[in-house]
């Protein structure tokens, strides 16, 4: 038995057509490019806490609560005002790195990790200037961690 095949040549695409089809292509690759760049920063910004802006302050009833963010290497915010006597609390919260704070005039030692939350009482019995700093050995700008909380 015999079988007859006809074959079939195909044009080869010309300069142009590859240059056209390419313009086509070009902006395609170029999105494609950006969000295998830049996209899994985008994906991680947000996963644990917002870090573009400030920590807030919430006010009930009952007082005061601080949101006090620690990342890699610093405190916000770095200076905190409190008035003697009133009801405040220390929502601390680490954005990244695993850090801790010291309070030595107020008595607060707690640590700060990465992804961790804890909610701290602060004695405002007294007026005064009180420092706080980092400590946990974290890093090169170790030293950069610290604040003042100022009760007036």
């Amino acid at each position: 038995m015999t079988q007859n095949l006809q074959t079939t040549t195909l044009p080869l695409p010309t300069t142009s057509t590859m240059n056209s089809q390419l313009k086509q292509t070009l902006p395609a690759l170029a999105v494609v490019a950006l969000i295998i760049i830049f996209g899994p920063k985008l994906m991680n910004s947000n996963s644990i806490a917002p870090t573009p802006h400030a920590p807030t302050i919430k006010e009930d009833s009952k007082g005061r609560t601080v949101m006090l963010h620690s990342s890699n290497w610093k405190f916000e915010p770095s200076v905190i005002r409190l008035k003697k006597g009133e009801n405040v609390s220390l929502h601390l919260m680490g954005i990244e790195g695993d850090h801790g704070i010291a309070i030595p005039g107020l008595g607060i030692k707690e640590t700060m990790a990465k992804g961790g939350m804890s909610l701290v009482k602060v004695p405002t019995d007294k007026a005064g200037t009180f420092e706080f700093f980092c400590n946990v050995q974290c890093g090169s700008g170790h030293s950069d961690m610290q604040g003042t909380i100022i009760i007036e």
